[in-house]
């Protein structure tokens, strides 16, 4: 497959007069491409062993006739003593008998967009920024489903940024200040990846980089403190904790130890030295760990405090609160696969559940238009827009009735009736859904409350519990087992936990439960979309009505 996928392939050149002849590609791997990385490494693998073969042989390796390129290529020379400071030389290395170009202290190399050297650039990061903002516009305009600009942004995009972070010193004001749907916020990146290079420097596996970086911050502790750097001073350093002695420092030059204090206060986030001098980040609310496990607690940490900074929200909250019930994704797998979601659910979903569509209550807000229905007396906000007007109660009952059926094509065995008074008790009652078999009586009624917090979903299920109390002691009393349940989507894709015991009593297989629970999701995601649309009269291929959500 891989020989298969670079042989014959050529690549063209936009020109001002168009595209040139097709021009056969006979070297290298393709450029961006994930599986790049796999290829030259492997083949990278051998070109070091034949080296390492031949080392006592005169002559250039050679393997499989591959040649090395002096052009990109380049080598710093620096000789380094723990008795004197490291000196720095221009040595020229032959490589298969061509020369290799030494850089001197103010030149820089480019790997991969970000210039490595003795003196690293630290306005580089400004142009990167404006090369990703042009590619982010491109994706942007691209005929991609979301779900694939997504995957764009997080496979290309957001690892090129990070990787020019890491070894850098940006400025924050360079930065794009965005975040959402799983990007991180590229301000709060630098952060994060200053403090991954500083504890992984530290625990490195190679003592002469570990030494080098030990050396570094027990200085920039003595200068700044004038006192001992202890393991418990230079943790109390890094992590930007109180103490006398780091009350007013004395050395403000820029370094990555002052960056990496910045970075601990502005996270959260503390760096303790235990006994073995190895550094444990932790924080308030989680354990600790050592710095192979830096990046994933790290970004687990910013993503639950950017979670909790939104569940706290009063007003945008509150669906949040609702969709944490849930442990099964949230409801918004569809982010990454596209599962029987829709663009123009895609673009009311996320609104939706940031309360920011333009609903008349939301507007009232900003500005002095009425915040009354379009089609009643009642205040038009989103809740009411999708679950009570009287005017969009067809198409609330079709949102309704579509789970019901995706219920009733779960039941694997029984008698199933739907809609039906049950007359031998004289009720007017008629349960969505009875499952009868043998002497056992299932009773389900679905419902799709707005997902006004964790407790409208659990106020809407008792109800149902409630209301069909009388009808369970009717067949109790006949001498058939009878149990009742309320099964409760959110409007806007939440999912109650008590409807587990619904699949669990259908017989759901494992499998299946999870492919349910996310077709249930869509359903009443879709179902949203239809009612909110036919409620502000958009018609379908309304362009300009859908860039207005």
């Amino acid at each position: 497959m891989i020989t298969n996928s670079y042989a014959g392939a050529t690549t063209q050149i936009r020109t001002p007069t168009g595209l040139t002849t097709d021009i056969p590609v006979l070297s290298g791997v393709k450029q961006g491409c994930p599986l790049s990385p796999i290829i030259f490494n492997l083949t990278i693998d051998l070109i070091l062993r034949a080296i390492k073969r031949s080392a006592s042989n005169n002559g250039p390796a050679k393997v499989h006739g591959i040649h090395s390129l002096a052009d990109k290529c380049a080598s710093i020379s620096l000789t380094c003593s723990n008795n004197s400071q490291s000196s720095f030389e221009l040595n020229e290395f032959i490589v298969q008998n061509k020369p290799i170009p030494p850089l001197d202290r103010e030149n820089a190399y480019k790997y991969l967009g970000v210039p490595i050297g003795l003196i690293h650039d630290p306005d580089n990061i400004s142009d990167l920024v404006q090369d990703l903002t042009r590619d982010l516009e491109s994706i942007k305009k691209s005929l991609s489903a979301p779900r694939q600009k997504l995957d764009m942004i997080r496979t290309f995009l957001q690892p090129s940024l990070t990787f020019a972070l890491r070894p850098g010193f940006p400025k924050k004001d360079n930065l794009l200040r965005v975040g959402g749907l799983g990007l991180l916020n590229p301000t709060v990146e630098a952060d994060v990846q200053a403090i991954i290079r500083a504890v992984k420097m530290l625990s490195c596996s190679d003592p002469t980089l570990s030494n080098i970086a030990i050396a570094e911050i027990n200085q920039t502790v003595r200068l700044a403190s004038r006192s001992n750097p202890t393991p418990a001073l230079k943790s109390k350093y890094l992590s930007s904790l109180p103490d006398d002695r780091l009350t007013n420092l004395r050395y403000n030059i820029l370094s990555l130890w002052t960056r990496v204090r910045k970075s601990t206060c502005n996270l959260g986030v503390e760096i303790q030295f235990n006994d073995n001098g190895l550094p444990i980040l932790s924080t308030q609310n989680s354990g600790s760990v050592l710095a192979k496990e830096a990046s994933r607690f790290l970004h687990f940490h910013v993503q639950d405090s950017f979670a909790s900074t939104l569940l706290a929200l009063p007003d945008q909250g509150k669906v949040g609160r609702a969709l944490t019930t849930g442990t099964f994704a949230n409801g918004s797998t569809w982010q990454y696969n596209g599962l029987n979601i829709r663009f123009r659910d895609w673009r009311f979903i996320h609104r939706a559940r940031l309360n920011c569509l333009p609903v008349n209550n939301v507007k009232s807000r900003w500005s002095n238009s009425c915040p009354k229905c379009r089609h009643c007396n009642s205040d038009e906000t989103l809740p009411h827009v999708l679950c009570h007007c009287l005017r969009n109660m067809p198409s609330i009952l079709r949102r309704h009735n579509t789970i019901v059926d995706r219920i009733v094509n779960a039941v694997q065995s029984g008698t199933v009736t739907t809609d039906q008074q049950v007359r031998a008790a004289n009720s007017r009652l008629r349960p969505d859904i009875m499952v009868e078999e043998d002497n056992k009586l299932l009773i389900i009624d679905a419902c799709c409350p707005f997902d006004n917090n964790a407790e409208a979903l659990r106020d809407a299920e008792q109800r149902k519990l409630n209301k069909y109390e009388g009808l369970k002691q009717f067949f109790v009393g006949q001498g058939k087992q009878c149990e009742v349940f309320g099964f409760v989507i959110g409007a806007l894709g939440s999912w109650h936990p008590a409807n587990e015991n619904v699949l669990r009593e259908l017989g759901m297989s494992k499998r299946y439960r999870s492919l349910f629970r996310k077709l249930c999701w869509t359903d009443a995601i879709q179902g949203s979309t239809n009612i909110y649309r036919e409620h502000l009269g958009i018609t379908e291929g309304s362009v300009d009505a859908d860039n207005s959500e």
